[in-house]
């Protein structure tokens, strides 16, 4: 099963393509309109031409980003050195914000299982509420070269809660009274 981070990466790669396939139409169109019907280029041409290649780069650049951090993710989760940490603490993340919400960071006490050696690292940003998991126990994969390099496995501690809408209609209606 894939944790939440990968789906929603995913989903941003759809989106992103969406986006590169609506750049290359700017850009056929651009190409299209370069012609000004009296043997000269127009200038709207050349901006759509322009803006639909800046649209293109800018969708490679952020696909290609997006894919290498689910892989990274991946390859830690498969070949890095599984440790043990505890959440020592939850703090909201006030450099983003999404409809004036601001995420929260899990920051974990890992103790390295081969060396003994004792660090703190942070969580990616989550918009769960995970005050409820300080003090627990969590995995963290990090790279065998280069601490720097972590994962914090915190989507296998966070339990999903069933929608209201599934509650209301297993409700008795005839039996309200």
């Amino acid at each position: 099963m894939k944790n939440r981070l990968t789906n929603t990466l995913t989903t941003s790669v759809f989106y992103l393509a969406i986006f590169f396939v609506a750049g290359i139409i700017i850009f056929l169109f651009g190409i299209a309109n370069l012609s000004d019907g009296e043997g000269g280029t127009s200038s709207s041409g050349v901006i759509l031409m322009v803006l639909g290649a800046v649209v293109v780069l800018f969708s490679m650049f952020t696909i290609r980003k997006t894919l290498k951090s689910v892989e990274v993710t991946d390859d830690l989760k498969r070949l890095g050195r599984k440790c043990e940490g505890v959440i020592i603490e939850i703090v909201p993340d006030f450099g983003t914000a999404i409809d004036d919400r601001h995420p929260f960071v899990a920051r974990c006490h890992v103790v390295d299982s081969i060396t003994g050696e004792t660090f703190v690292v942070k969580s990616h940003p989550y918009f769960n509420d995970l005050l409820r998991l300080v003090g627990q126990e969590v995995d963290v994969y990090v790279d065998e070269f280069d601490r720097t390099k972590y994962f914090i496995d915190i989507d296998s501690l966070i339990e999903e809660k069933p929608y209201l809408v599934g509650e209301l209609q297993s409700f008795d209606y005839d039996k309200r009274k």
